[in-house]
């Protein structure tokens, strides 16, 4: 009678710890982040350095201008130095420029940490009004930072920034 009674609760116990097994794998599973490349990141605040910010501005304006440059390794990231000549009220932006000047236009962009927001000026070589664009870093990363596979090629990107 003993032995019988030990069997039923040694088989109880062992139920017992299958199925609270198989509860926690199916709810780590549940919870597991999808592998997939397009992944959405709906979680916690991104924090973007500047270069990235600058890729994404860039992207904002002149989309096929910074893939082309970044495909012959001539875009240049810069900050706005106190002796560098550059339109009226840019000072302490950073900007975006091909290494060939002459020929580029120029994106100045100043993301703002207190309202998450971007201003993004910008002109044309040939234009001397500059542009002003506003756009929240939210939406930035919205558009352009969004997925595995574009986190992953704005990151990439910035690897390929030149410096002055």
């Amino acid at each position: 009678m003993k032995k019988r009674i030990l069997i039923i609760i040694f088989t109880l116990i062992i139920c017992i710890g299958i199925g609270t097994f198989i509860r926690n794998r199916q709810e780590s599973n549940h919870n597991a982040p999808n592998n997939s490349s397009s992944q959405v990141d709906k979680g916690s605040t991104i924090e973007l350095t500047d270069q990235q910010i600058g890729i994404l501005a860039g992207l904002e304006i002149y989309p096929n201008w910074v893939k082309e440059q970044l495909r012959n390794n001539n875009l240049i990231y810069g900050v706005v130095k106190p002796g560098d000549t550059v339109p009226a009220g840019v000072k302490n932006y950073s900007y975006l420029v091909a290494s060939d000047k002459a020929a580029s236009p120029i994106i100045f962009f100043d993301a703002h940490d207190d309202d998450q927001s971007v201003t993004i000026k910008y002109a044309d070589h040939d234009g001397n009004q500059l542009h002003v664009k506003e756009i929240t870093e939210k939406d930035l990363v919205q558009k352009f930072y969004r997925t595995r596979e574009q986190k992953k090629q704005v990151n990439n990107d910035v690897s390929l920034l030149r410096t002055e």
